[in-house]
């Protein structure tokens, strides 16, 4: 059985490694990737990070106008939604 696994482990890496263009020992060496191809790396980490932070002004717009369906109360009527609304209330209110 862990003949099999460890079969499927590298079979799988080995997968990842051609398809993202990566050196084909990632357990050994990775800063040696990385010193090779520095433009490429930077280039990973900026859309990275734009994507991240674009998706951070997404889920804060989400949620600033859920809140305000849930003061309107627009969330929906079935149980959840009203658990929703009513812990939220009860919130508001204690403070």
């Amino acid at each position: 059985m862990l003949k099999c696994i460890s079969r499927w482990h590298r079979i799988m890496v080995r997968r990842i490694t051609v398809t993202f263009g990566l050196p084909k020992d990632l357990s050994h060496q990775p800063s040696v990737w990385h010193k090779q191809h520095p433009e490429r790396v930077s280039q990973l980490h900026k859309n990275t990070t734009n994507w991240h932070n674009k998706h951070n002004k997404r889920v804060a717009a989400f949620h600033k106008n859920h809140i305000s369906k849930i003061e309107r109360g627009e969330n929906g009527n079935k149980l959840l939604a009203k658990w929703e609304r009513f812990v939220y209330n009860k919130g508001k209110n204690s403070f």
